[in-house]
C-alpha cells in the first residue's frame, strides 16, 4: 500500500496506483473537490487542479479508471 501526498508528487507526474490499495491524499487546504477535474485518457485516470492555489497541476494515476475510485474523500 502507497500513500501518495499530491503537494509532493510533480506536475504531470504519472504514477502506477493500485486503486484496491493505494492512496491519493489531496493534502493542500485550498484544493477542493469542486476545484479537480477528472479526464479519462485511455486506460488512465488523469487529475487535474482546475481553480485554486496550484491551477493547472496534474497528475496521471496509472491503468485505473473512475468506477475503481471511492466515492468518499
Amino acid at each position: 500500500m502507497a500513500v501518495y501526498q499530491f503537494s509532493a508528487l510533480s506536475d504531470g507526474q504519472a504514477i502506477s496506483f493500485d486503486p484496491d490499495a493505494d492512496v491519493l491524499n489531496f493534502d493542500q487546504a485550498a484544493i477542493s473537490a469542486a476545484s479537480l477535474r477528472a479526464a479519462i485518457e485511455g486506460s488512465n485516470l488523469r487529475f487535474t487542479v482546475a481553480s485554486a492555489t496550484g491551477a493547472g497541476k496534474d497528475v496521471l494515476l496509472l491503468n485505473v479508471a473512475p468506477t475503481q475510485l471511492a466515492l468518499s474523500t
